[in-house]
């Protein structure tokens, strides 16, 4: 599967990642840039501030995603916004 993560460098985010990419996803991981991240090649990386809706647009414009995740407690405004992109 093609799985966007929002977050996935910190908590459980990256304990979240590493699980996919064991079990064989694509995993994009989607946030600010700016906390560093040990998953080398093994995902792909895209910079977006997640509690603006033309931040995401612009970041993910046409791309497809199978599912994604977030652990951030604000998901379900996120959501809204990931939906009308």
């Amino acid at each position: 599967m093609n799985i966007l993560v929002i977050g996935g460098t910190r908590l459980i985010g990256k304990h979240l990642v590493k699980n996919l990419i064991s079990k064989g996803h694509d995993v994009t991981i989607a946030n600010r840039g700016t906390t560093p991240d040990d998953f080398g090649n093994n995902v792909s990386r895209t910079v977006l501030e997640r509690t603006s809706a033309e931040s995401i647009s612009q970041a993910l414009g046409e791309k497809h995603y199978d599912m994604f995740t977030t652990a951030w407690r604000s998901a379900p405004m996120m959501l809204n916004v990931c939906l009308t992109c």
